[in-house]
Order: C-alpha cells, then sequence, then structure tokens
C-alpha cells in the first residue's frame, strides 16, 4: 500500500503539479482555481501519506519539505507573478483579428470586458488601492462599457474594442491599451508617401484639426502627452480601418487637411479607391519590397569630419551584439579620427530595452550615474525601488571626452525617452528637438494579453517610474534646445 499510493498517487500528483507552471506560461491559459486545487490536493496527499503509510522520519520530511515548495510555486505564480495568463511567454499567442466586423455575442464581449479588468486588478500599479482615483475612474468607464455591451445582442469585434479602451484609456497610460491586430493588410491612403517627400504633414480631416478630433474621440486613445495621442490618430486617419475606429464615415470619401513646411493649410480629397492593400501601396510609390534585400538597420552611425561630429541614429532600443558591436566600432573611428561631439539620434525611436543606455555610457567619460526609479507591481504587493546611482562600466581604451547631444521628438517613447532623460538629468549632455512622448514618471514595463473571445491585444502596465531628477518642475523632458524635430539635425550641426 506505502509503494502504490506513491506510485499511482502522490509522484503523479507532484509531476501534474510541478508541470502545471510551464504549460500555462509556455502553450494555454490554465484557470486560477486548477493552480488553487493542486495546492490543496498536494496538502491533503500529505497529510494522507505522513497518517495512513509514512513511517520513516527522512521521508516524511523529504515529502513534505518538497510538497510544500511545489504549493508555494503554485500559490507565487497564480497570485504574485505578473504574466499568470498573459502572452508574454507563449511560444505562438493568437492575438489576430481576421475580420473587425465579425460579430461576437453579447455574453462573450462582457466576458472579454471581465477579463481586461481581472487583469488590470492583477498588473496595473494603478489600480493597487481601490480608494484611488484611478480605480474609481477604470471602474466608472467599465459600468458604462458593460451597460453598452448589454444593450447589444452582438457587437463587432470593433466595437468591442473601442469599449475595453474607452475603459483603459481613463488611465492616462501610454504603455496600457486594446489594439485590433490585423492578419490581413490594412488599406493605406495612397499619397502619403508624395506627401511625406514634400514634407506636408497631415493635420486634420473632414475640417476639423486633429486637436478638435481628439477632444471628441479621448476615449479611444491612450496617452499621456497630447502629441502622442495625435501621431496615433494621424497613423489611423491614413487607413480605411483606422478610419473605422476614429468612427468616421469614409462611404463618400473624406478629405484630408495637410500643412506645408510654410504653415499653409491646403486640402485633399481622397475615395475609397484611393486606399490600397500594402503590397498595392508599395507597387504604387515605387517601393521595393525585397525581403532579402538590405534593410537599414536599426542602429547606424555616419561621421562628419569637418564639423567634428559622429551621429548614432537608433530607430529602436535594442540592446543586442549588432548594437554593441556598432557602437565599439563609432567609438574606435571617434577616437582614431579625433571627433569632438557626439549626437544620439531618437526622434524616431519607439522603444524597447532601456539597457542600450548603459552599453553606451560604457564609452563616456562618467564614473557614475543615475537611474529611474520605480514602484513594480506583484500582485498583491508593491515593491519600491529608490533612484540608484550605478557605477559606469567604462570601456578605457574608448572613452570619449566631448560634447554629447541627443536629438528627440514627441515620438521618441519609453526606452527613447529614458534615454533622453537620462543624458538631461544626468548633466551628460543637451537635448535637442521635441519633449519626448510620454511621462517620466508615468508608466511602464508591460505585459501582454490576448483576449479570449475576439483576440484583441491588449497590454498593461506593471511599473510606474521615478524621475531621475525630483527636483524639476517639468511634467515631461523638455529640450534644452527647443525646436522641430525636423530641424534638430540641422541645429545641431550649426553649434
Amino acid at each position: 500500500m506505502h509503494n502504490d499510493f506513491m506510485k499511482k498517487i502522490l509522484i503523479p500528483l507532484c509531476i501534474l503539479s510541478v508541470l502545471l507552471i510551464p504549460v500555462e506560461a509556455l502553450f494555454f491559459n490554465i484557470p486560477a482555481f486548477c493552480f488553487v486545487l493542486a495546492a490543496i490536493l498536494l496538502t491533503v496527499a500529505d497529510v494522507v501519506f505522513l497518517i495512513k503509510f509514512s513511517k520513516k522520519k527522512s521521508e516524511k520530511i523529504c515529502f513534505i519539505s518538497l510538497n510544500a515548495v511545489i504549493s508555494l510555486l503554485l500559490i507565487i505564480y497564480t497570485f504574485f507573478y505578473p504574466y499568470f495568463g498573459s502572452t508574454v511567454f507563449k511560444l505562438h499567442p493568437k492575438y489576430y483579428v481576421e475580420n473587425p466586423h465579425q460579430t461576437v455575442s453579447s455574453k462573450a464581449a462582457q466576458a472579454d470586458l471581465d477579463f481586461v479588468l481581472k487583469n488590470l486588478k492583477h498588473v496595473h500599479i494603478g489600480m493597487y488601492k481601490k480608494d484611488s482615483e484611478t480605480y474609481k475612474d477604470v471602474m466608472s468607464a467599465y459600468k458604462k462599457a458593460s451597460d453598452y455591451i448589454q444593450q447589444k445582442q452582438e457587437l463587432t469585434v470593433l466595437e468591442l474594442c473601442q469599449q475595453i479602451e474607452s475603459m483603459l484609456s481613463v488611465i492616462g497610460d501610454g504603455h496600457t491599451y486594446a489594439h485590433l491586430n490585423y492578419s490581413t493588410s490594412q488599406h493605406y491612403y495612397k499619397k502619403v508617401q508624395s506627401h511625406n517627400i514634400n514634407g506636408d504633414t497631415f493635420y486634420g480631416i473632414n475640417g476639423k484639426s486633429y486637436e478638435d478630433l481628439l477632444k471628441e474621440k479621448k476615449a479611444l486613445y491612450s496617452y499621456e502627452k497630447e502629441s502622442w495621442a495625435l501621431k496615433d490618430m494621424a497613423n489611423h486617419s491614413i487607413t480605411l480601418e483606422g478610419l473605422e475606429y476614429m468612427n468616421i464615415d469614409y462611404s463618400n470619401g473624406v478629405s484630408y487637411l495637410f500643412e506645408t513646411a510654410d504653415g499653409t493649410l491646403f486640402e485633399e480629397q481622397a475615395q475609397i479607391s484611393d486606399f490600397l492593400t500594402f503590397d498595392e501601396y508599395m507597387k504604387y510609390n515605387g517601393i521595393t519590397n525585397n525581403t532579402n534585400s538590405s534593410q537599414p538597420p536599426f542602429c547606424y552611425y555616419s561621421i562628419n569630419e569637418e564639423k567634428s561630429l559622429a551621429l548614432l541614429t537608433l530607430t529602436s532600443c535594442i540592446n543586442n551584439q549588432e548594437y554593441k558591436d556598432t557602437l565599439n566600432k563609432m567609438f574606435t573611428e571617434i577616437k582614431e579620427k579625433g571627433i569632438k561631439n557626439l549626437g544620439i539620434d531618437v526622434r524616431n525611436n519607439g522603444g524597447g530595452n532601456s539597457l542600450v543606455i548603459n552599453s553606451l555610457f560604457k564609452y563616456l567619460n562618467i564614473s557614475t550615474f543615475k537611474e529611474s526609479g520605480s514602484k513594480k507591481r506583484w500582485g498583491p504587493l508593491i515593491v519600491d525601488s529608490a533612484i540608484p546611482t550605478k557605477k559606469n562600466k567604462q570601456i578605457k581604451d574608448l572613452v570619449f571626452d566631448g560634447n554629447v547631444y541627443i536629438l528627440s521628438s514627441n515620438s521618441s517613447f519609453s526606452s527613447a525617452m529614458m534615454f533622453v532623460q537620462s543624458i538631461k538629468d544626468n548633466g551628460i549632455g543637451t537635448v535637442i528637438g521635441e519633449a519626448p512622448g510620454n511621462d517620466p514618471n508615468g508608466y511602464g514595463e508591460v505585459v501582454h494579453f490576448d483576449v479570449p473571445n475576439s483576440h484583441l491585444f491588449v497590454q498593461i502596465s506593471r511599473k510606474k517610474f521615478k524621475r531621475i531628477n525630483q527636483d524639476t518642475d517639468e511634467i515631461y523632458v523638455e529640450p534644452d534646445i527647443p525646436c522641430k524635430a525636423e530641424e534638430a539635425l540641422e541645429v545641431l550641426e550649426s553649434l
């Protein structure tokens, strides 16, 4: 009986309990009660084993310890681990929508809304306290969205996305939002490329500026800085799918409002036939879409010996070997040519890994530097980290001791914003251009979710940052030399 109980019940139960975690993390979501049930069953099995079968003290200690560790891991994973139920480590996440007009029942839509709220409460640091204004605002928005859903027999996935986003947008967090990821190509206004070449800026649509439209459609956008929402709105307005998301009727065409480089406004009519799939858009504009051809890297540099200027362009914050090799090659050339000025261009950088900052700082003549502090959510716990001072692990033979500049724009977001902040708040260099697109005291470090019935993509922050310079009155990281983003390089070269 002793051996049978171990072989048929205790050991298989231990193995199955342990497997719950990697299966849930990598393959598919498992309800929380399964983990709790497994922990309870392990405890019950332990008690039965100890009372009825085990007589050896060493055996008792072994199984009690093992099952206690497994049970504890199950509870920690379920209630403290922020990635429980997420797709962050899933091998094949599903969040792609084939047709935004496909419908889900009112019951399924409500279940999706509840799923997002449950995870928002579990993950987002702003939802930690029920008496906070953020929590109250979210619950009020949840009720409105729920009432809307209950009045319908069915909703399109697009409508549901709008309702979920209306709940998330009240947080004022550019990292927390609901999104439609299309599995097929969207339809793009065919003249976008030509307007970009001419230096025209999309200013509005159907006689309204994006600033005025945002006042009407604020609930559809998550942002901290208005310029970020305006950028999102402009990007939406150049596709048929984006126009639908904004609830703009395009059946009889739309009228775009442009601003030229000299500030002149003009209108241009666009019909449905002027919107093309991605491949058609590329062909129409004569853009080669050959995946085998060499594409511009996310990081590259140029050196202007006449102006003694090295310019590093970083379009995404990826701290990989390619980036590190580029840095090493650039600073080697800087040393060989005696370059006195370094520019870092993050104007079109949407973020990524903030360790790109540390990797570059290794080449600068600084012994220490400060990083952002934070409050991080671990389920029912908050871990508060002070603003740390880091020792700089310099690459001694390539230390640069010249002037440092960083070019910034409204499109510099997340880790790119942190790059700008680190340069400014550590007194390392000069910021040229526009303030980045999010708040240095805002949210970040995101968790991704696949909403079960609609397969919407939802992203939720779990951390709130503390700006390095806590003595400043600035809301955003304001430039030392303000100018339009497109003029920032010219300003740098003129210094």
